[in-house]
């Protein structure tokens, strides 16, 4: 597989995104707090990152986080009883540096419609105001929450999944790791796309696409070294890096999402593979002739409709009869 093999419109985004953004690399820390959400007039959002499509209930909480209140947004498609109701937690990519809930607003809807779950999306704390390890911190915090107030939002305490794509797909794997060495109650499951779990910058897909389209291997030392404040040293925490603990066994069932052209390809495949070897249970697809960030892309990419598919399959497997 190689970036020729992408299809044009992936090319014409590429050209769209550098007229409409600056390099994280060439703002200060200001501008990028500052620059953090895109801001596009609406035909421009549409365009990029799909229409945004009416449900029944969007609504805005504030939640306890690791350190003081978060923000948090709940999109739920009709009134179940919550019993029946699964909760994803939702945690967006964006290398803990870029983003926010509003620029995954048009997925989170996309993935309630589909998968009839209430979707809960986090606004983690984000560096460079806040490094390592605030955004976990925060993961972690959001799950503890919503494991005590599911029923608030709508949902099942016992039917929680967490889900993310690069970043968040990493956060997502922290709060089962954590919750696992805490004895706690972990996530009925975990879905991870395109996520980030090796931060030594070894695997070959880094070198192969290392000027991929949206995701550059620029990128990924910039938001590595942003985020982390000793990088030399905090690479090597299994919360950042977690293909590189000890032990995989006795997490939640996983759905592994990984793009063909990716820089982050080859240590999204190794953690699935990780995980299955300890004895795991975990589906994995592999979205060939496609990007880094095509989840939240639906027009210009391939793999959105597939991983909205196979979410809402993933998660009817794993609260079937329970």
């Amino acid at each position: 597989m190689s970036a020729t093999d992408l299809d044009l419109k992936v090319f014409l985004f590429e050209q769209l995104r550098k007229l409409l953004t600056t390099e994280p690399w060439k703002q200060t820390p200001e501008e990028i707090a500052a620059n953090r959400e895109l801001k596009l007039p609406e035909p421009l959002l549409a365009l990029t990152l799909g229409r945004k499509i009416s449900i029944d209930r969007v609504e805005d909480w504030l939640i306890d986080g690791s350190d003081g209140p978060i923000r948090a947004r709940l999109y739920a498609t009709h009134q179940k009883p919550a019993k029946e109701t699964p909760l994803i937690l939702y945690y967006h990519g964006g290398g803990w540096v870029n983003y926010g809930i509003e620029d995954f607003d048009r997925v989170c809807r996309r993935l309630a419609i589909a998968t009839g779950a209430v979707v809960f999306s986090i606004d983690y704390r984000m560096a460079p105001e806040h490094v390592f390890p605030a955004a976990h911190d925060d993961a972690v915090a959001s799950f503890g929450w919503a494991s005590t107030r599911a029923s608030e939002l709508g949902a099942n305490a016992e039917m929680i999944f967490v889900m993310g794509d690069s970043a968040g797909g990493n956060l997502a794997t922290a709060i089962c790791r954590q919750a696992k060495a805490a004895g706690h109650a972990m996530p009925r499951g975990q879905i991870l796309v395109y996520p980030v779990t090796d931060a030594t910058l070894a695997h070959p897909s880094l070198e192969t696409f290392a000027n991929a389209p949206l995701l550059t291997r620029r990128h990924v030392e910039f938001y590595f070294e942003t985020y982390l404040s000793d990088f030399a040293n905090e690479k090597f925490d299994d919360r950042i890096s977690p293909l590189l603990a000890e032990d995989h066994s006795g997490l939640p069932p996983a759905l592994v999402i990984t793009a063909a052209v990716d820089p982050l390809h080859d240590e999204g495949v190794a953690y699935a593979r990780a995980l299955e070897e300890a004895g795991g249970e975990v589906e994995f697809i592999d979205i060939p002739n496609t990007i880094h960030g095509f989840f939240n892309l639906p027009y210009f990419t391939k793999g959105s409709t597939e991983t909205l598919e196979a979410t809402a399959a993933f998660i009817r497997k794993h609260t079937a009869s329970r």
